[in-house]
């Protein structure tokens, strides 16, 4: 994962975003996919508008964060308005860019 050097390709859409898993179907408001570095959101399950907490969101799984239990956590499926990592997710964020200074410094000896 590289953290420090990424170009992050951001989709809007007008258009409905579903998952179907287990024979359920789930709308997303966005979809962050780190193999790609790319954000897809949906302008149609999003009540009025994008929010920053959404975009964020979807940032961090391009990031290598994954969904957290913590009600208050950005990371939560269920995004709400002023959220913000929670000590977890700030930690496992931290751990992929240390991680990352640190083979950048290897390989450059």
């Amino acid at each position: 994962m590289n953290i420090l050097k990424r170009t992050l390709k951001i989709t809007i859409m007008d258009a409905e975003m579903t998952l179907e898993k287990e024979g359920k179907i789930d709308h997303l408001n966005g979809l962050g996919l780190e193999k790609t570095n790319s954000v897809l959101l949906s302008t149609k399950t999003l009540v009025q508008h994008i929010t920053s907490e959404t975009l964020f969101h979807e940032i961090m799984h391009v990031f290598g964060l994954k969904h957290c239990n913590e009600n208050s956590c950005l990371m939560n499926k269920e995004v709400k308005n002023d959220s913000f990592l929670c000590g977890k997710c700030e930690k496992e964020l931290e751990k992929g860019i240390v991680k990352e200074m640190k083979n950048r410094l290897q390989s450059s000896v």
